[in-house]
């Protein structure tokens, strides 16, 4: 299987859009994101690009699903609080990944009732190739990651299958500890 560049696509082309400005389409964005990041930045400014790039309140929002609709304003906000600081994490984690494959950006489609697009990419690496489509919304201003799929699997759609899975198992308080648990394992 394609596990290796799978990771490597997966947890750091995520991270690589939302420095371009608002008038730069969101191929663009992501393009300009991509560069700054596969010659390398400090971890801090990787942070601030990955921080501009992901629309942690939509992407939350779409995890919990419909597992939002039972829990109090407090509840969602720690939610937020505690997935956004693991994806950051996360992907600060992998972006060393992106050094040696080659992007190919292959399409660009808008979706203008919904304020959204979604740009298809390849990466390519070491005769590996995988496919990956990263939905992008329009908000404050800029173009921001919501969704990434990966070999036409949603990231989004993984993480709601997982959370759903342990709130219904362990509660809410059970999801939290898991969160809160892997933040302090690193």
């Amino acid at each position: 299987m394609k596990k290796g560049l799978f990771v490597i696509a997966m947890w750091c082309l995520m991270t690589l859009c939302g420095e371009g400005l608002a008038a730069s389409g969101p191929m663009d964005v992501l393009k300009s994101s991509v560069i700054r990041l596969a010659e390398g930045v400090p971890d801090r400014e990787a942070a601030r690009i990955l921080d501009r790039t992901l629309e942690y309140d939509t992407i939350g929002l779409e995890v919990l699903g419909d597992s939002a609709s039972g829990l109090s304003e407090e509840q969602v906000a720690e939610f937020h609080h505690v997935f956004s600081e693991l994806l950051r994490r996360s992907y600060l984690k992998n972006i060393s990944g992106l050094k040696g494959a080659r992007i190919e950006w292959l399409d660009e489609i808008y979706v203008p009732k919904l304020d959204s697009a979604k740009v298809k990419v390849r990466a390519v690496r070491g005769g590996e190739t995988v496919d990956m489509s990263f939905w992008m919304v329009y908000k404050f201003d800029r173009w921001c990651v919501a969704d990434v799929e990966v070999e036409s699997v949603s990231m989004v759609d993984t993480w709601r299958s997982q959370v759903r899975k342990i709130i219904k198992r362990d509660g809410f308080s059970g999801l939290i500890a898991k969160l809160r648990a892997k933040l302090t394992k690193g």
